[in-house]
């Protein structure tokens, strides 16, 4: 579900992908909800929760991001990479990040950025803080 919603919101014409990017949102805030994600998070290798220190939505945010990458074909995972260095134009991840706010909130905006940035950074993508 999370490759089909980020690669539909790059693909969308802007009036259109407003529900894939608060999709996406939701799916990133809510997957510590899956039982096998929280034993996985609190298991033996506890290395991501201390990585987003102790950051239960953050951490889910990162294992998605690990869970999405295992399953992309290799030209799904350039395509996502792509997005991530801009070549989508307009489609940047900024405004996806802007795009999953349900209200224009600064505070949800950075919660939505730190969660798409422990995504993409499971997903085996290197992000420059912005």
């Amino acid at each position: 579900m999370s490759l089909l919603k980020i690669i539909a919101w790059t693909d969308r014409a802007g009036d259109l992908r407003r529900k894939d990017a608060l999709d996406f949102a939701y799916l990133l805030s809510t997957y510590e909800k899956i039982p096998r994600v929280t034993d996985i998070l609190y298991g033996d290798d506890t290395q991501v929760m201390e990585r987003y220190d102790w950051d239960i939505t953050q951490s889910s945010a990162h294992l998605l991001g690990q869970h999405t990458h295992s399953i992309a074909q290799d030209n799904t995972r350039s395509e996502i990479a792509g997005f991530v260095k801009g070549e989508f134009g307009e489609r940047s991840p900024e405004s996806l990040i802007d795009e999953m706010c349900a209200q224009r909130m600064d505070s949800q905006y950075e919660r939505n950025k730190q969660l798409l940035f422990a995504f993409l950074t499971g997903f085996g993508i290197s992000i420059e803080s912005r």
